[in-house]
């Protein structure tokens, strides 16, 4: 878990920005890299047939990776950062509690990119 005096939150003109550092990064990735070399090997890559890009990912084919026991700790940090950037902000939630709906992983390599596009707001991707 991500401690407070590793975090950062300020304002640049009229945008606020907040800038975490993890307390154990080169422990983190490490670890990271190789649950994500995995999940390469393990999940077919996702990539709709009509997308001009190239690249892995498993956004339509596992797009909720936040519930792997290896990322459980990854998807606690990163909301708990929501939360504090949201109370900031002033966001109410009332009755609804914060949370990730869906985790997916991209790996681009050298010349890859990606088509502008949006994502649907709390809804499950449909492509």
């Amino acid at each position: 878990m991500t401690s407070e005096e590793n975090r950062i939150t300020e304002y640049l003109f009229p945008t606020l920005y907040q800038v975490t550092q993890h307390p154990s990064a080169d422990i983190f990735d490490a670890a990271l890299m190789k649950e994500i070399l995995v999940i390469r090997d393990e999940v077919p890559n996702g990539k709709p047939s009509n997308w001009s890009y190239d690249h892995y990912t498993t956004m339509t084919t596992e797009g909720r990776l936040h519930l792997r026991s290896c990322l459980k700790s990854f998807a606690k940090s990163v909301t708990a950062c929501a939360i504090h950037y949201g109370e900031i902000m002033r966001y109410h939630y009332r009755e609804k509690r914060l949370h990730l709906n869906d985790c997916w992983l991209n790996i681009y390599g050298r010349g890859h990119s990606q088509d502008i596009h949006n994502h649907p707001s709390g809804n499950k991707a449909r492509w």
